[in-house]
């Protein structure tokens, strides 16, 4: 009887070392998978980082074009407004000939209305001299 204790006893020994051995195990093999899942977290981590910067790359690239196209906008803005202030001075300026000329014209029909009347004058005392001369 002894010796059938000693032996379950020796089968219980066994036993609680092959527990302890799978209770290591399994403490290992949860070290094994942590430091995979930590591992596979970090390459996680690195990868969407490296998404990040490429949309953040896309989005600034995005940006500079948009930016470009405004400025391009704008330069086009900024040249047609120079353009109509061309053709405003030009208007004005043909308007400031047409008063010129109006005026020239205004004076040169009066100065020909002027002369026409001297002419007349002239006309009506060379008149007045002859018939008086024809009188004397």
């Amino acid at each position: 009887m002894v010796k059938n204790q000693e032996l379950q006893i020796e089968a219980l020994t066994t036993q609680v070392q092959s527990l302890k051995d799978i209770n290591q195990i399994t403490k290992d093999l949860l070290e094994i998978r942590n430091n995979e899942v930590k591992a596979m977290e970090v390459q996680s981590l690195k990868h969407i980082n490296q998404i990040t910067k490429d949309l953040l790359e896309i989005r600034n690239n995005e940006v500079k074009v948009m930016e470009e196209l405004q400025i391009e906008a704008l330069t086009t803005q900024v040249q047609s407004l120079k353009d109509i202030n061309q053709i405003t001075n030009d208007l004005l300026e043909i308007r400031n000939n047409e008063e010129r000329y109006q005026a020239m014209d205004a004076r040169y029909k009066a100065e020909k209305e002027r002369h026409s009347l001297v002419l007349q004058r002239a006309q009506n005392s060379s008149n007045i001299n002859e018939d008086l001369r024809k009188e004397n």
